[in-house]
């Protein structure tokens, strides 16, 4: 699901938003950001926290298509962010 989400993010912020690369790049920052304080967390029954980060990954990549402006873009980037993390980090552990 992150392969869509790197190459068609700047597109979608050219051309839905009017964003500059600059202002693409800030979201990806916002998901490296959450996915990053990921890994100082502690984490109890990591199969359930796992089940629910792909649930949430996925619903928000639908989300991601039909948000109606750049801050919220932004913040569904985040949280985008938050569940890649999860997944990434608890995949490996």
């Amino acid at each position: 699901m992150m392969g869509p989400g790197f190459v068609l993010l700047p597109r979608v912020a050219r051309d839905d938003f009017g964003r500059s690369a600059d202002e693409a790049g800030l979201l990806f920052t916002a998901m490296g950001i959450s996915s990053a304080t990921i890994m100082r967390l502690r984490i109890r029954r990591r199969g359930l926290v796992f089940m629910v980060a792909m649930i949430t990954g996925t619903a928000n990549s639908v989300v991601q298509g039909i948000v109606p402006s750049y801050r919220v873009l932004l913040a569904v980037m985040f949280l985008w962010g938050l569940s890649g993390g999860f997944y990434a980090n608890l995949n490996q552990a």
